[in-house]
């Protein structure tokens, strides 16, 4: 997949941009220059347990305009999980199933790494 360029209505025009291969966003007119934004395909993690599960939803982002820190690509990550363990087993299970999700997260480091370098060395990440 190539990334293309996109030309939307703004608040201040018309605007110009090239949206990263990764983008699953449709962008449309009469947008906040502030708001437009390219987002990934979610990618969905299931961490099983005795007493409910730990769903992990991941999406790289990345603002086209505005503060500096959401410019580049970055990782957006959404825990959902709710447990009432009431043992000290399902406690320990709780906080494995954390671990679980937390070593799912960190598979994205890479991936995050490159395409900011990509950015850094002139890319349209």
């Amino acid at each position: 997949m190539t990334a293309r360029r996109i030309t939307i209505r703004t608040d201040v025009g018309d605007m110009t941009f090239t949206d990263p291969t990764w983008c699953t966003i449709e962008h449309t007119d009469d947008t906040a220059t502030a708001d437009i934004a390219h987002s990934g395909e979610d990618q969905r993690y299931r961490v099983p347990t005795s007493i409910g599960d730990a769903h992990v939803t991941t999406s790289v982002g990345k603002y086209e305009f505005g503060d500096a820190d959401y410019t580049r690509p970055y990782l957006s990550v959404e825990v959902d999980l709710v447990m009432y363990p009431d043992s000290l087993e399902q406690l320990e299970e709780t906080a494995t199933a954390l671990e679980e999700a937390a070593r799912y997260v960190r598979t994205f480091a890479p991936r995050l790494a490159a395409l900011r370098l990509d950015v850094e060395n002139g890319g349209r990440s």
